[in-house]
């Protein structure tokens, strides 16, 4: 990432691991935290704890719609980090 005002984050999944991987990307000052997952309520959260933006995966479909959706989101430019947190099972 570059300087705080132009960094872009994706976070893929938002179970635990993306939580922390949300607010860790909202706490380092990026100006775009945009989280990919589902359900609504944990979108929501998602919001409340540093998100700036989400996209609902029961309603963006593809993964082509769900890129053009960041890219809207951003300007354009799309993200300069993309994160698919897994818990270890």
């Amino acid at each position: 990432m570059t300087n705080r005002t132009s960094k872009r984050a994706v976070v893929q999944g938002w179970g635990p691991v993306g939580l922390a991987v949300t607010l860790l990307a909202h706490a380092s000052g990026a100006r775009d935290v945009i989280v990919l997952g589902a359900p609504k309520q944990r979108l929501a959260m998602a919001k409340r704890l540093g998100a700036t933006a989400t996209i609902d995966l029961d309603e963006v479909k593809s993964a082509e719609d769900r890129v053009r959706r960041v890219r809207e989101l951003t300007g354009g430019r799309g993200a300069n980090v993309v994160r698919s947190p897994r818990s270890i099972r």
